[in-house]
């Protein structure tokens, strides 16, 4: 039981940490992987015709476009069960998010890859 309640404080952790280092606008929600993503038809044409991300940075890409854009987000709380069969790997999985973020913020100031296409919606 003690090497579970570790495992879950350190899985805890790194949620945190990733949601609080991702982008300033995305650090206030508690958590940007875990659990479902919404939207409206409209929002999800605009956000997915330039979202680029396929991979853990993938949520941080989606929320961080969205807030840029003026997008309301809210987030409902779930009851989430600890899986001891997670994929997670605490290092490797945090440094790939670390460097997906820096990329979104580059995408997004310096590349201008996040712009809306076509006309403007």
């Amino acid at each position: 039981m003690n090497a579970l309640v570790n495992r879950l404080t350190v899985i805890s952790w790194a949620g945190s940490t990733t949601s609080l280092s991702s982008c300033s606008p995305c650090a206030k929600f508690e958590d940007t992987q875990c659990g479902f993503k919404m939207f409206n038809r409209a929002a999800a044409e605009d956000l997915f015709d330039v979202q680029l991300m396929t991979g853990i940075g993938f949520d941080v890409e989606l929320i961080f476009i969205a807030l840029r854009r003026g997008y309301k987000i809210k987030e409902i709380p779930i009851t989430w069960y600890f899986d001891a069969d997670s994929r997670m790997r605490l290092v490797q999985d945090s440094l790939r998010m670390l460097q997906e973020i820096w990329q979104i913020r580059r995408n997004w100031s310096s590349k201008g890859l996040y712009a809306r296409r076509g006309n403007d919606r």
